[in-house]
This record gives structure tokens, sequence and C-alpha cells, in this order.
């Protein structure tokens, strides 16, 4: 796994405060550990999913 960015959001008004990690993984084998995994599979999801800030590169 590679750690992309964290980002620290801190919300006044709730008060609370959310630390927000992102991470890349990478699937190596599917088959090492079959029983644990019931399926994976690629999702349509509208664009863009979220905004960022400017400059950031989550690939």
């Amino acid at each position: 796994m590679t750690l992309l960015t964290v980002t620290n959001n801190v919300f006044k008004e709730a008060p609370k405060i959310y630390i927000t990690v992102f991470m890349r993984a990478t699937l190596v084998d599917p088959t090492q550990a079959p029983e644990k995994c019931e399926g994976y599979d690629w999702l349509n999801l509208p664009t863009p999913l979220l905004m960022v800030k400017s400059g950031f590169n989550h690939f």
C-alpha cells in the first residue's frame, strides 16, 4: 500500500474534526486467499467523484 495524502478537516459548527487518509492498494494475486474475497468489480462512478484542492494529484 502507498500513502497518497492525509487531510485534516475542521468543522467549527459541529464541532468536529475529520482526518482522512487516502491510500492506494494493488491487487497482487486474487487467488492467495479466495475464501476471504467475495468478489471485486469496477464501478462506473460519477466524475468528478469529489472536489479536491487545486494541485492535488490523487494518482
